[in-house]
C-alpha cells in the first residue's frame, strides 16, 4: 500500500535493534491507512508500515517511547523466532509490564503500584462536557492508565471493555488533539452501545470502526452524531 511519505513521517527519533523509529502523524494514518492505528505499530500488525520501522504517534507522551519501542521490538524478536502471533503478543506483553513495572519502581520507590491512592486520582485529568449524557467523557493520562491497570489501554475505552474504568465512564487519552478526539469519542459511544444491545466486543469494535471511518472521510455532522450516539447509550447506562 503506498503512502504520502511527506504527510505520515514527522520525525526520525532512533535506531533500535536494526529498526528506524519513526514519529507519525497518527491521524493522517488513521485517516488515509487504517483506523485501527492507535499510538504505536509495525510491519508485523499493519503490512504497509515498512518492514524494519517502527511508527509512534507523534502527539503520544514520549516519555512512553521508550516503552513503546520496548513493546515492538520484543514481539518483532518473538516472531522473528518463529513464535505465533498470539505468543509473541503475550511475550511482548510480558516484557512490556515487566519494563514498566522496573521503571516505575526505580522512580516512585514503591513496589504496590496498586495502593498509590494519589497517581490513580492523577489519571482522570479532566472531565470533557461538551457533549452531554449518561455516560460521563473524562481525558486520561495514559501512561498511568497502561502502567497501573492495562498495557493494552489505547487512545480511548469504556466501562463495557476495561474492568478499571468506573461505571457510565469512557476515557480518551489527553495528548489527542480535539478533532481526533472526537473521531475516538464517536467509536467508543457506538460500541459501548453495540455491547449493550448484546453484541460481543469484536463484532461492536467492527461496527464502531465503519462509523468511525466514514465519519473521517466526511467530518461534517460528527458532532451531530455523538449527541446522538450519547443519547442511545442512554438506554443502556450502567447501573
Amino acid at each position: 500500500m503506498s503512502f504520502n511519505k511527506r504527510r505520515v513521517y514527522k520525525e526520525k527519533i532512533g535506531t533500535v535493534a536494526n529498526h528506524s523509529v519513526w514519529l507519525v502523524d497518527g491521524a493522517y494514518v488513521r485517516k488515509t491507512l487504517d483506523e485501527n492505528f492507535a499510538i504505536y505499530d509495525a510491519h508485523h500488525h499493519l503490512p504497509f508500515i515498512p518492514k524494519y520501522e517502527l511508527w509512534i504517534e507523534d502527539t503520544s507522551n514520549p516519555s512512553e517511547w521508550h516503552f513503546f519501542i520496548h513493546y515492538l521490538i520484543a514481539e518483532a524478536a518473538a516472531i522473528a523466532e518463529g513464535r505465533s502471533p498470539a505468543e509473541a503478543q503475550r511475550l511482548a506483553e510480558a516484557a512490556d509490564k515487566a519494563e514498566r513495572g522496573r521503571m516505575w519502581e526505580v522512580e516512585h520507590g514503591e513496589r504496590s503500584r496498586e495502593k498509590n491512592k494519589k497517581m490513580l486520582e492523577r489519571i482522570r485529568r479532566t472531565q470533557y462536557r461538551k457533549f452531554k449524557g449518561p455516560v460521563e467523557v473524562w481525558r486520561v493520562d495514559g501512561q498511568l492508565v497502561r502502567d497501573l491497570f492495562s498495557t493494552d489501554y489505547g487512545e480511548g475505552g469504556h466501562d463495557r471493555v476495561y474492568p478499571f474504568i468506573p461505571k457510565n465512564e469512557i476515557w480518551i487519552e489527553e495528548t489527542l488533539p480535539a478533532q481526533e478526539m472526537h473521531f475516538i469519542l464517536l467509536h467508543e459511544l457506538h460500541e459501548r452501545y453495540l455491547m449493550g444491545e448484546g453484541k460481543d466486543y469484536r463484532h461492536a469494535h467492527a461496527g464502531a470502526t465503519q462509523i468511525e471511518d466514514r465519519y473521517r472521510d466526511h467530518p461534517k455532522g460528527l458532532d451531530a452524531r455523538i449527541r446522538e450516539e450519547m443519547a442511545k447509550n442512554a438506554a443502556h447506562a450502567s447501573v
